[in-house]
């Protein structure tokens, strides 16, 4: 009778252990999940900087480029679009071949927009079209 209880105690052991590795499986889903979450996330933020940054550099015009000393305009917009391209086909993985195109876009925000801001007037480039002559006067003065 001993026995039994014995054998009886231990066989109820074995069959609590498969829920605890269930629970400890559902635990390392969770935690997978949480990691693709903030893969996902870095991904898309990667996606907006290379947006913004090829939104940029068609903000400005070619002389703009030249001025500041730069690759130019033509450069600077197809190293982009490749940096975009590469940035939506690898958003969830943006880890491995999706960093070129971070670096990309960093490269001409951290090197290129400020020394483009340098030469471009405070108003935005004025070239022959949309000039309208007030000289960065507001209404209520300059700005």
């Amino acid at each position: 009778m001993h026995r039994a209880r014995v054998v009886a105690q231990w066989a109820g052991h074995i069959q609590e252990t498969p829920s605890a590795f269930r629970m400890l499986g559902r635990m390392l889903d969770m935690l997978g999940n949480a990691q693709v979450l903030i893969l996902l996330t870095l991904g898309v933020a990667a996606l907006a900087l290379e947006v913004y940054a090829l939104v940029d550099a068609l903000r400005y015009p070619a002389k703009a480029y030249t001025a500041a000393g730069k690759l130019n305009k033509q450069a600077w917009v197809a190293i982009l679009v490749v940096a975009t391209m590469v940035g939506f086909v690898t958003v969830t993985r943006v880890l491995g071949l999706g960093i070129l195109g971070v670096v990309a876009a960093g490269v001409y925000l951290a090197d290129v927009r400020p020394a483009l801001r340098a030469v471009t007037p405070r108003g935005g480039w004025r070239g022959s079209r949309g000039s309208s002559g007030s000289g960065g006067q507001g209404p209520y003065g300059r700005w």
